[in-house]
């Protein structure tokens, strides 16, 4: 393992938390979240919109109709946004390594758009990618849309499902 990234890691955990939000959709991760923002001790929340539907249903094995996700996502988001929560984007590539600029563009336009529909009094400001890949298509999107790419180390960060004691998609987590 890189010491560089042990130490980023470790120095990470003195700044404020952030959480990536990618489960909201769920109920049972829902009521973790809900939990976790009444808490008040994260200073971010980076959601995903209905645009990685597909990573949802991949990955998570997400059920539900896209419409169903839609309206999930909406409401779990308005819910945290009226208990004074911060939102950002978090955004998810399928196979950045071969999404051409023009792809890349749709999905962060399609999402910011997401955005702007449901929440339209909101200024997203900033984005995480996940698993922390990006590439120069991205870095000039993000100057394009005027979104600050987060970088991994940049916060202490988790995910939803780390809320989670033993996590419903396999993994086990210590709470």
């Amino acid at each position: 393992m890189d010491i560089r990234y042990i130490v980023r890691r470790l120095f990470s955990k003195f700044k404020p938390l952030t959480l990536h939000v990618e489960c909201a959709w769920d109920d049972e991760v829902w009521k973790k979240i809900k939990i976790k923002a009444l808490e008040g001790k994260v200073v971010k929340w980076f959601i995903m919109t209905p645009s990685n539907y597909n990573y949802f249903k991949a990955n998570f094995n997400c059920r539900l109709s896209k419409k169903e996700v839609y309206k999930k996502l909406y409401e779990r988001y308005k819910w945290l946004m009226d208990n004074g929560q911060r939102l950002e984007l978090h955004l998810h590539f399928d196979l950045l390594n071969s999404m051409s600029y023009k792809h890349q563009r749709e999905f962060f336009k399609s999402s910011l758009e997401w955005c702007k529909e449901y929440f339209p009094q909101y200024n997203f400001s900033e984005v995480v990618c996940g698993w922390w890949k990006y590439n120069e298509s991205t870095i000039k999107l993000c100057e394009e849309f005027g979104l600050k790419l987060i970088k991994h180390g940049d916060f202490e960060d988790m995910h939803d499902y780390d809320l989670m004691e033993k996590f419903k998609y396999g993994c086990y987590h210590i709470l």
